[in-house]
C-alpha cells in the first residue's frame, strides 16, 4: 500500500512566494571588465510568485537577498511605456543619493525610463523589464533590438502570414552584446565607467528556420493578448511629478505595484 511519503516523493513541490503578488521586475545588470564577465539579466527571488527554471540559477550578487540570474534569455515583448526624468541628488538621513524626478513631457537633458512588459523564459508570470541610460538606447533607439526585431523577423513573418501579427509572436534570444570573435563587448559611458549592453543574439539560420525556431506557439500567443489586456491601464499610467515615486501601478489583480530599480553610473545626467 503506497504511503503519503512515497506518494508525495513522487510530486515536484517548487518554492513559492506567499508574500503578497506583485508583477515582478527583471533587471539587465552590467558584466566586469577586469573580471572578463558578461552582462545578465537578474530577478529578485521573493518577487516571484514561483521559484524559476531554467535558464535562471541562484545569484550571489547581493549578500542578503535571494535573486536569480542569467546570461541568455528568450523574452517575448507584450507592450511598454516610457518616461522622461531627471537625475537629482537628494538627501536622505543625512546622505546624499541619487533619485529621478519625472516629468509630463520630455525636455532638454532628460532622459528616459521605459518598462516592457514581457514573457520570460523559465518565470511562470508575466514580468516588467525596467532599464534607462545606454541600455535603453541598446534596446529601443533607432538602431536598438526593439526595432530591428519589428522590421526584421516580425516584418518578414507578418508579410508571410499574410497580416498583422502581435509584439510576442517570437522569442527574443537576449545576452550580451559581443564581436565578431565573440568576445565581451564593454562600452566607455563617458562618465569613467563601462557597461555591457544586450544584444539580440540571432542564431544564423535561414528565415522560415528562425521562425519555426522561435514561434512562441498558439497557446502563448493566445495567452499574450490575456496579459496584453491587463496591462492596458497600466500603458498609460504616468509617475508623478513631485520627485521619486515608486508607481510601476500594475495591479496584477491585487493592486500591487513593481519594485524600482536602482540608478546606476551610467545614469549620471547627461
Amino acid at each position: 500500500m503506497n504511503t503519503f511519503a512515497t506518494r508525495i516523493a513522487t510530486v515536484a513541490t517548487p518554492t513559492v512566494n506567499d508574500a503578497t503578488p506583485t508583477t515582478p521586475a527583471i533587471w539587465w545588470y552590467h558584466g566586469n571588465k577586469p573580471a572578463k564577465t558578461p552582462g545578465v539579466f537578474y530577478v529578485k527571488g521573493t518577487a516571484l510568485q514561483q521559484e524559476p527554471t531554467e535558464p535562471w540559477v541562484p545569484s550571489q550578487r547581493f549578500e542578503h537577498e535571494v535573486g536569480f540570474e542569467t546570461r541568455t534569455l528568450h523574452l517575448a515583448l507584450i507592450t511598454w511605456r516610457q518616461q522622461p526624468y531627471h537625475v537629482v541628488e537628494i538627501v536622505s538621513g543625512g546622505e546624499k543619493r541619487k533619485d529621478r524626478r519625472y516629468l509630463a513631457a520630455w525636455e532638454p537633458g532628460a532622459q528616459i525610463h521605459t518598462e516592457i512588459v514581457c514573457l520570460a523564459e523559465g518565470i511562470t508570470e508575466p514580468v516588467v523589464w525596467s532599464f534607462h541610460g545606454m541600455t535603453g538606447r541598446a534596446v529601443m533607439g533607432k538602431t536598438g533590438l526593439f526595432n530591428a526585431y519589428r522590421n526584421g523577423l516580425l516584418r518578414e513573418a507578418e508579410q508571410i502570414a499574410g497580416k498583422r501579427l502581435p509584439l510576442w509572436t517570437f522569442w527574443l534570444p537576449l545576452s550580451t552584446l559581443v564581436n565578431a570573435k565573440h568576445q565581451v563587448v564593454y562600452t566607455d559611458t563617458g562618465h569613467g565607467s563601462l557597461v555591457t549592453l544586450p544584444m539580440l543574439a540571432l542564431p544564423e539560420a535561414a528565415n522560415q528556420t528562425l521562425m519555426d525556431d522561435l514561434f512562441v506557439g498558439e497557446a502563448w500567443v493566445t495567452y499574450g493578448y490575456e496579459v496584453r489586456a491587463q496591462f492596458e491601464d497600466w500603458r498609460h499610467q504616468r509617475r508623478g511629478l513631485n520627485g521619486h515615486t515608486n508607481g510601476h501601478g500594475h495591479p496584477n489583480g491585487h493592486g500591487a505595484d513593481v519594485i524600482e530599480e536602482p540608478l546606476a553610473d551610467e545614469d549620471a545626467p547627461r
